[in-house]
């Protein structure tokens, strides 16, 4: 799914296809190939970009990242263009995507009984593992990515059935006789 990012204040169209063991990212159409080399340590990255070695460090500040590339720092600003409120009130029923990147691992499956801060998908975002867990008990509607898929920030991971007024997944709700 295309993205707009901003980098020190110039927009790019940014594109980026899963696949391992390394990304193809289209940037303003040119694909360059990226693969992650070593592991660097907290806040530091290493990676291959088009057969050239590339180390750095990042820094995540809000919608701000912050790299610092060959003794220069950049700020990367991704632009979902989707309103970031608009969707306050499903809040507790979605688990969504704070920053583009990689679905690693997929924990659940739909229909699945959770507990709150139970795994339901394990991320990749500038080289950061998260798994993101559920923001409250209940039944999984359904998982929008499988593994090895890529995301924009704000794209909708895993729905939970809405909670209705007695506190029952309202698809599920028991009946007594």
């Amino acid at each position: 799914m295309p993205m707009h990012m901003s980098l020190d204040g110039r927009d790019h169209a940014l594109d980026v296809a899963a696949r391992r063991p390394g990304l193809r990212l289209s940037v303003d159409g040119v694909v360059h190939e990226v693969l992650d080399t070593a592991t660097a340590g907290p806040g530091r990255f290493a990676l291959e970009v088009d057969g050239r070695p590339v180390r750095g460090w990042v820094h995540v500040a809000g919608d701000d990242v912050f790299l610092r590339l060959d003794g220069r720092c950049h700020r990367l600003t991704v632009d979902d263009r989707r309103g970031g409120d608009a969707a306050a009130g499903a809040a507790a029923d979605e688990v969504r995507a704070e920053m583009p990147g990689m679905v690693v691992a997929v924990h659940c499956a739909a229909g699945d009984t959770v507990d709150r801060g139970a795994p339901l998908v394990t991320i990749e975002s500038m080289k950061l593992q998260t798994t993101l867990a559920a923001p409250r008990e209940g039944v999984v509607a359904e998982v929008h990515l499988g593994a090895d898929a890529a995301f924009s920030r704000g794209d909708l991971l895993v729905s939970l059935q809405p909670v209705d007024a007695a506190g029952d997944a309202a698809p599920l709700r028991k009946m007594v006789p």
